[in-house]
């Protein structure tokens, strides 16, 4: 399934690559790494991550191992993906 980030999505990357390249360049790898499993995992089974009570069709995956999450929605065609947000953020609403 063809998967799509959202300029917002794109930018929260950005952010946190110049934020780990910065303070934790080693883990850059790994948060790659995770992405690219995240993507995998989605893109195969969009609809295995439980939608959101508080934004209907809105399905967040979880880094694990990093303090993120993402953000994202799923129809039978592709995935969009919202948003890449730090744990310790306000949840989105």
């Amino acid at each position: 399934m063809r998967i799509i980030y959202t300029s917002q999505a794109l930018a929260d990357l950005e952010e946190i690559y110049a934020y780990q390249s910065k303070h934790w360049p080693h883990s850059r790898r790994g948060f790659a790494d995770r992405l690219a499993d995240i993507e995998r995992q989605i893109s195969t089974f969009p609809f295995s991550v439980p939608e959101l009570r508080i934004r209907p069709g809105v399905r967040m995956a979880s880094f694990q191992t990093y303090p993120y999450a993402l953000f994202y929605q799923c129809d039978d065609e592709q995935i969009t993906i919202l948003t890449i947000r730090h744990a310790a953020r306000r949840p989105i609403g």
